[in-house]
């Protein structure tokens, strides 16, 4: 009788034991499952980059500023516009409120904006592009962006957008810079609320009072 009770008690023992291994079991391929989905679930959408809590660093490498060609300093962003129009909707307008908070956060840093005309013929499409790009600075203005921080560039691409990004050079290099490297077709600024424009074939160091 106790080598039956003894053989009882083993067998209790093995078979709690071989239910914490399956429950063990049960456990990791549940945390496999779980693993394999979040690894192939699509990631969180992401704000525009003016509204990213971006920090810029005290000295900006010159490789990213606007007037080396190439490459712009972050943050940037893209304001959309439907087809042939200049209007601003409720989608380029929660992008601009963030673009002006952006820059009152960060005061040293100039705004480039650089209007596209869209697929239109090329002197249509530079007037829709400088017309694209003035809306956008009027908003930014209006929100309190200083108008000497500002520089209009026009670019007759075939883009229905105006894209915005900061720099850390001054608006007359910003606006030589878009005539020798990128392109633009003009570039508008202000220096102590005096109007200046250049252009090609003026001059690299040429700016004309408006």
């Amino acid at each position: 009788m106790p080598r039956a009770r003894a053989r009882d008690a083993r067998d209790d023992d093995t078979a709690r034991q071989m239910l914490i291994v399956g429950g063990m079991k049960h456990v990791s391929l549940g945390l496999l499952v779980a693993l394999a989905g979040s690894a192939h679930a699509d990631p969180p959408p992401r704000g525009p980059d003016f509204a990213a809590p971006v920090v810029p660093p005290r000295a900006v490498d010159r490789s990213l500023a606007a007037s080396d060609g190439d490459a712009t300093i972050a943050p940037t962003d893209e304001v959309m516009f439907a087809t042939g129009s200049c209007a601003l909707d409720g989608t380029a307008v929660v992008a601009l409120d963030a673009i002006a908070m952006w820059m009152a956060e960060h005061p040293r840093f100039q705004l480039a904006i650089e209007g596209h005309g869209g697929a239109s013929a090329a002197a249509d499409a530079a007037d829709l592009a400088a017309r694209r790009a003035e809306s956008v600075r009027v908003y930014l203005a209006r929100r309190g962006v200083a108008s000497d921080r500002l520089v209009v560039i026009v670019s007759p691409t075939p883009r229905s957008l105006v894209e915005v990004f900061a720099s850390d050079r001054s608006p007359a290099e910003i606006a030589r810079a878009s005539i020798e490297t990128r392109g633009a077709v003009a570039a508008r600024w202000t220096e102590r609320w005096s109007p200046h424009e250049e252009q090609p074939g003026l001059g690299a160091a040429i700016a004309t009072r408006r």
